[in-house]
């Protein structure tokens, strides 16, 4: 209610300074060529005189702001040295570039321990898909020096428990299905 009171008072108080001149709209044809030279000049002399009075605003408005800006420079330059101020350009900084700082470490992280992991892991299971499921040869007679003979027998894979050759291979490809997705969480994700 008061602000309504006040916008109004405001409004009648801008009428009040409003200029009680009359102005009269007379065709060109009917002005005579002094005339028509003299509203001419009086127009340039008028955009003339209004470009110069925006140049002289314009300057002091931007020797203000220069000034204004120095006048910050300086403080922000004495903030900086301290401890607080250092604390405070910090956590600036962190605000900033924080999120893509925790991306970047994130990624990162990840690459370093899941590709070790991807590549250790399957080295282990084909070991261990080798060991349970192929035949292996073993060296069963050698023979004298270095270059002597040496005979190999075949060894049947011997799978541990109850489960045969079969069911440690599809153990293996599971494990191996499961290593690819843990490690593709880790470096991806």
């Amino acid at each position: 209610m008061l602000l309504t009171a006040l916008m109004l008072c405001s409004s009648f108080m801008v009428m009040a300074q409003e200029q009680g001149g009359v102005t009269y709209v007379v065709p060109a044809s009917q002005l005579t060529e002094g005339q028509i030279a003299q509203i001419k000049a009086g127009e340039a002399l008028t955009n003339l005189e209004q470009a110069g009075k925006y140049a002289g605003i314009g300057k002091e408005i931007g020797e203000g702001v220069s000034g204004a800006l120095g006048a910050v420079n300086t403080e922000v330059a004495k903030f900086a040295d301290t401890d607080v101020g250092q604390f405070t350009m910090a956590m600036i900084a962190w605000k900033i570039m924080g999120d893509d700082m925790i991306v970047v470490v994130k990624k990162l992280m990840g690459a370093i321990v899941g590709v070790p992991f991807f590549f250790l892991t399957s080295l282990t299971l084909l070991w261990s898909y080798r060991r349970l499921c192929f035949p292996r040869r073993v060296m069963t007679k050698r023979g004298g020096g270095f270059f002597g003979e040496k005979e190999y027998t075949l060894i049947e894979p011997n799978p541990k428990g109850n489960w045969d050759v079969d069911d440690w291979a599809i153990a293996h490809a599971v494990a191996f299905v499961a290593v690819i997705i843990i490690s593709s969480l880790m470096i991806f994700a």
